[in-house]
This record gives C-alpha cells, structure tokens and sequence, in this order.
C-alpha cells in the first residue's frame, strides 16, 4: 500500500511551531519586547492602571488564550482607572473642602471687621473667583474704613480749631482784661471764626448733597461772565498780592451746558487757590477755548508753590492739604478740589493737573458746548411771528 501523498495546510490555516510567520514567534525575540495593546491602553488612563495590567499579564502569560487574556486585562484595566478616577475624586473633595473652610474664615473674619486677612488660594481651584472676590471686597472696605476716619480726623480739627479761638477769646473779654481797643479786635476774630465754622457746615452739606447722585440743573450759560464775576469778587485779595490777571478767551461771550450754580464753585475754588498759592507780582492766567467734540476746555494757571509730585495723585482726595504745615492756607478745610471732582463727576467730566514744583500749576477740563438762549429766543419770536 503506498503511503498517502502528504498535503500541504491551507494557506489560511495557523500554523504552529517554532519558524517565524503570521503567528509564530521568534526564538530569538525577547517576550515582553512589545506593549499589548491592553496595557498601552491602560497607560493612556493613568500609570497605576498600566503597571496593574502588565503585572496581570506576566502572572497570566501574554500569549496565552487571547480573548480571554484580552478580557481580563481590560477589566483590570476598568478597574484600575476606576480606582485612580476614586482617588482623585477624594483628593479633590479634600482641597475643596479645605478651601471652603478657609472661605468661610475669610467670611467671618470680614463680619467681625478685621480686614487685613487676604486669601491666596491656587488658580486651579473651583473657588478662587470667590477668594478674589472676598480680597476685592476687604481692600474696598478698609479703604472706606480708611476715608471714613480721615474724614472724622478732618472734621474734628477743623472744628476744634476756631471753636478754641472763640472760647478764649471770649474768656478774656469776660476777664475784663482787655482793653476797648482789644475787645473789639477780639470781637472781630470771634465773629472770623464763627463764619469760618458755618462755611464748613455749608461746606459739608455741598458734599452731602453731591453724593446723593442728583442730577446737575443743565442750561445754557455764557461762562465768560462767570469767571469776569469771580474775579470782581477776588479782586482785593488780587491787588494785595499784586498779581497780574489775564483773560484768554477765544470770544467774549462763550456758552457751555452744564449746572451754572455748580461751575461756579468750581471756577470759584480753582482760581481761589490760584489767587492763595500765587507768588507775589506773577501771574495768572484764564483761558476759555473751544475743543474738539463740541466742548470749551477751561485752564486755570498761575506761577507759585505748585504741587509736589508726591502729593499730586491726591489732590483730589477729602481732607488733604498738601500746604500740610498750613503755613500759606490758614482757612481752607482740603474739600475744595473734592468738592470739584464730584461736581466734574457728575457732569461726566474730568480735572486734569500739571503742575511744575516750586514754579506753577494748572488745572484743566471741558464742558460740553452750549447753545445763547438769546439767539434761541429770538427764533423763536421769529417763528411766533
């Protein structure tokens, strides 16, 4: 009998063995030299999960049983990332729970009045809008706390200061050790010092009212006159020190719209202090200029002590005097710039300074041009007519 003719496996049979092939492995190949894709799948989720997977694998033989090896490790796998997913999730409630804590404090802590406390919680954090927040809000109100005490400081001395005057003047009249002559000289300082304490209440409800966020009383109004008026009531106060005025403006007649009664204190203040921190025989200057944007710049400048630059970011501010030794202002109380701050405000305008130390000074803003009411009126009748 001969021997049945040996067949070939089909092509598409796996071979088994040790050669080299589709399936087979090479005796000379490292087991291990390549990550399955299991484990690199497990990689990506976290590191923990990869080295659990390629421990199972070495335990379980990575050639061996492929589906089930392949199951196996991807349950691993889930399990593995669901425990470095558990992990994180704890550490997370951790820190928030931490950061919350340390929110609350802040919270208390700005209840109690301590605002010195600033939290600094990393950006990472779920709740660092809110930390930022909380800073935001102790600065603000130690700044307002801040303004709040300088203001009673301020109002105190000012107060203080003529009231004493008064008490002693009017203790040595009362003596009657003091001659006729002397009673009225002190008679005359009493009555000096009491005007002085009833400019600072009137001074004091312009600041109430302005911060009550009442709309300026808008009309048309020739500012030329206005500054011509201020500078007939200041005209002594002129001529004693010797100073030369100057009106620049660029007609004779120039309307703005604003709050008339309102600009005149400003211009009032502003050339007040022009006049007060003027050297003597120098000059000061006034200009009226139209600008772009349908406004009149208004500059007041004058040639004296000036500004330090030091000082100059809170001009400004209530209360400040940069004159601190109060050697030249003797009557002023630091409210009149912040009294035309509010009022500029409020008319959506805003001051600007240059000032050259120990040379000169300037002050500068717009207001919105307006219309002569007496050209309106006459129109007006035209039309009638």
């Amino acid at each position: 009998m001969s021997a049945a003719p040996h067949k070939a496996p089909p092509e598409d049979m796996p071979r088994t063995g040790s050669g080299t092939g589709p399936t087979g492995t090479d005796p000379g190949q490292k087991r291990g030299s390549r990550l399955s894709p299991g484990i690199a799948a497990a990689l990506c989720v976290s590191p923990a999960a990869g080295i659990v997977v390629f421990a199972a694998a070495l335990i379980m033989g990575a050639g061996t049983r492929p589906v089930l090896t392949a199951a196996l490790l991807g349950t691993v796998a889930a399990a593995a990332a669901a425990a470095s997913a558990f992990a994180s999730e704890a550490l997370v409630r951790r820190s928030y729970g931490k950061h919350m804590a340390e929110v609350r404090d802040m919270t208390v802590r700005i209840c109690d009045g301590d605002l010195t406390q600033r939290l600094s919680l990393p950006k990472s954090s779920p709740l660092y809008g809110v930390s930022q927040a909380l800073n935001s809000l102790a600065a603000s109100l130690a700044a307002a706390e801040e303004s709040r005490s300088t203001f009673i400081s301020g109002i105190s001395h000012d107060m203080r200061t003529p009231m004493t005057s008064v008490v002693g003047f009017i203790d040595c009249i009362l003596g009657g050790a003091v001659s006729r002559e002397t009673e009225e000289r002190y008679l005359t300082m009493i009555k000096s010092e009491v005007l002085r304490l009833s400019r600072l209440v009137r001074v004091m409800l312009d600041i109430s009212r302005l911060n009550s966020d009442t709309k300026p009383d808008l009309s048309d109004f020739d500012i030329c006159e206005t500054v011509r008026q201020i500078l007939i009531s200041l005209e002594r106060r002129i001529d004693e020190k010797h100073l030369s005025v100057s009106d620049d403006f660029e007609s004779s007649r120039m309307f703005v719209l604003a709050d008339e009664d309102a600009i005149y204190q400003v211009l009032y203040n502003l050339i007040d202090n022009a006049v007060k921190f003027s050297y003597e025989n120098t000059d000061i200057r006034i200009t009226l200029a139209s600008c772009d944007g349908g406004s009149v710049r208004v500059t007041v400048f004058n040639e004296g002590v000036g500004i330090p630059a030091e000082d100059q970011p809170f001009v400004f501010d209530k209360f400040f005097k940069s004159d601190r030794s109060r050697g030249i202002d003797r009557t002023g109380f630091g409210l009149g710039l912040y009294i035309c701050k509010l009022i500029l405000d409020a008319h959506g305008r805003t001051m600007v300074l240059r000032s050259d130390p120990g040379r000169n000074c300037e002050f500068s803003f717009t207001l919105a041009a307006g219309k002569n009411p007496d050209r309106q009126r006459r129109s007006m009748r035209e039309n009638d007519d």
